[in-house]
């Protein structure tokens, strides 16, 4: 903020007493802001540590107050962040192979800034090969063919203007309304 009012030819004198009252007040708190970045980052994007200190460093916040911000994330917080995006991002994998699934979903870890340790963690509790048709919520197998087994998903559209038979969500070609399953 003291940035922005230099930019504006404030008079640094003004400019400082004007900072001072604001954080007086309590209406500019980096540290506030900070823990309610983290938070909302994490619950939200599911940001590794090392994500949200970049975050917190482009934003401009001290780096004293981030290194106390994160301290708090403890390692428990961040495999829970890292299992909720790759129990997301695997939904969407499940007419791969567990190896392919595996890679990928250990590349968006690491695109997150998870570190290897939580990444392999993640993977090794996550149940890749067990994704079946009769294993996965909200699916029912009915008339099984010679051809292919046909399967009828439970959903229904959950929005207005939103079409039945998008596609294939629920695991196999399968008419589905929702996007995400589980």
């Amino acid at each position: 903020m003291e940035q922005a009012l230099a930019k504006r030819n404030t008079d640094p004198a003004v400019a400082r007493a004007v900072l001072d009252r604001l954080t007086d007040v309590g209406l500019v708190d980096d540290r506030g802001f900070a823990e309610a970045w983290v938070a909302s980052r994490q619950d939200h994007k599911h940001l590794s540590r090392l994500a949200l200190r970049e975050e917190l460093v482009k934003k401009r916040v001290d780096r004293w107050i981030i290194d106390e911000v994160l301290s708090a994330v403890d390692t428990e917080q961040e495999y829970a962040a890292a299992s909720a995006l790759a129990t997301r991002k695997a939904r969407s994998m499940t007419g791969l192979a567990p190896e392919v699934r595996r890679r990928r979903l250990a590349g968006a870890l690491a695109r997150r800034g998870f570190s290897g340790s939580v990444t392999s963690r993640v993977l090794s509790d996550l149940d890749l090969e067990g994704r079946t048709l009769t294993s996965m919520p909200g699916l029912r197998a009915r008339a099984m063919t010679s051809r292919m087994p046909e399967a009828q998903c439970d959903h229904a559209p959950t929005r207005p203007g939103m079409r039945s038979g998008s596609s294939g969500v629920c695991g196999v070609s399968v008419r589905c309304p929702v996007r995400v399953v589980q």
